[in-house]
């Protein structure tokens, strides 16, 4: 007989646990163990510590109202993409965090670090290849992929990797969350045309404007 996990144990005794408590208790032990369930979970989605609290809340009226149309999407099943675009400093990751910490799934990847990852798979010796780790994160339930065209001189290698992952997201429904700096002309033909054309009626944007928020 196998052992039962932490989450199988809870649900078993949940009903002796909650005995004698009003519905309006129960609700509230429920939503504190799923957040500390989550809470367990966020160290291994990829985002920094920084943006562990990071929430749709603390989002403009404007903002607020895209994003939270597009969390409602995920949970309906769709496998549209968001595109968040806007200068340094506008809070294109905090936004793009605060979607996974709402969904309570997701993962976070800069293009940086996903390129060191490609190039470590291409290693002789690795024990993952780079086909092996494309491929699985076309699987993932949510992506967030942040940082998309920063870094000139990587451009090439940058748009096959992400015409890999998002065509292969797009043609199986996976949510998929892109932030860039680049403004909508200069990431449309970033990605260019074939990418572009198939998210269109799939993708929302959210242009970010302002002055940077940082100090």
């Amino acid at each position: 007989m196998s052992e039962l996990t932490t989450k199988e144990l809870l649900d078993r005794f949940i009903p002796s646990i909650n005995q004698g408590k009003s519905q309006e208790e129960i609700e509230a032990w429920e939503k504190k163990r799923e957040q500390e369930e989550w809470q367990q979970r966020q160290l291994s989605c990829g985002m920094d510590s920084d943006y562990y609290g990071a929430t749709i809340k603390n989002l403009d009226e404007k903002q607020r109202k895209i994003v939270e149309e597009y969390i409602e999407s995920v949970k309906n099943g769709k496998g549209d993409f968001l595109i968040i675009l806007g200068g340094v400093g506008l809070g294109k990751t905090y936004t793009a965090c605060s979607i996974i910490n709402e969904l309570h799934f997701g993962t976070y990847l800069d293009m940086p670090e996903l390129s060191l990852k490609v190039n470590t798979a291409d290693r002789f010796n690795s024990q993952v290849n780079r086909e092996m780790l494309l491929h699985d994160l076309a699987k993932k339930r949510l992506l967030v992929l942040d940082e998309v065209g920063r870094y000139e001189h990587k451009k090439n290698e940058e748009q096959d990797i992400l015409f890999y992952i998002m065509n292969k997201r797009y043609a199986n429904n996976r949510p998929t969350v892109i932030c860039s700096n680049l403004d909508i002309v200069k990431f449309s033909e970033y990605i260019g045309t074939a990418l572009t054309d198939r998210l269109r009626g799939k993708s929302v944007k959210l242009i970010l404007e302002g002055k940077s928020k940082r100090g």
